[in-house]
């Protein structure tokens, strides 16, 4: 039998419902990808904007920490400088309070050969008696000695008067378990310390509201 030669098949005949359905498919596909891809470019922006947003924030409260910081450190460098200001204020005020009372110091020295000493250690002595009570004694410098007992007479009392030092101007009274220092040198101590005081407090108290 002779050989018979194959028979060629024909290629099919697409069918048009086929070809709508591919293509339906194809866009469908297509659409939900553009979709999908949508949504993510969203979604990264939206979580890029976030991310800024936070950066911001915390760009913001660190610049605010930093500035309340600084504000405290300046109040404190301020408040340091002041205070050192007002110190080498009061000491130079305290120099000056120095000299003069010094000064002070050397002119009742020069004075008290003057006419008016007198009556000057005669009320002094007078003040420190009267609150040293009856009875007290005169303790003066051992140059105001005769003075001190003319005084005494001149007041009409029989107190005992003393020497002791060489400090012009020195006025106390003694009595029972009691001593009046009414003297110069510690009235011009106690100014002095007075003066001290009154000169710290403008200096460091705070100024009233």
């Amino acid at each position: 039998m002779p050989d018979q030669a194959p028979t060629a098949v024909p290629d099919p005949v697409p069918d048009p419902g086929d070809s709508a359905l591919l293509a339906a498919v194809r866009a469908q596909g297509q659409a939900e990808r553009a979709a999908i891809l949508s949504e993510a470019r969203a979604r990264a922006g939206e979580l890029g904007a976030k991310s800024a947003a936070e950066v911001r924030e915390l760009r913001a409260q660190l610049t605010r920490r930093f500035e309340r910081e600084m504000a405290v450190e300046r109040e404190r460098v301020v408040g340091e400088a002041g205070m050192a200001a007002a110190a080498r204020d009061l000491e130079e005020r305290r120099a000056w309070i120095e000299r003069a009372f010094d000064e002070a110091g050397r002119e009742i020295a020069a004075r008290a050969a003057g006419p008016g000493y007198p009556a000057v250690l005669a009320r002094l002595l007078a003040q420190a008696a009267a609150a040293a009570g009856e009875g007290c004694a005169l303790v003066v410098c051992e140059a105001d000695l005769d003075l001190a007992g003319r005084i005494a007479r001149d007041a009409g009392t029989a107190r005992e008067v003393r020497g002791e030092g060489s400090h012009p101007g020195t006025a106390i009274a003694v009595s029972a378990g009691r001593r009046v220092d009414n003297s110069l040198s510690s009235r011009l101590a106690e100014a002095r310390g007075r003066m001290e005081q009154e000169v710290a407090r403008l200096l460091f108290e705070d100024p009233a509201p």
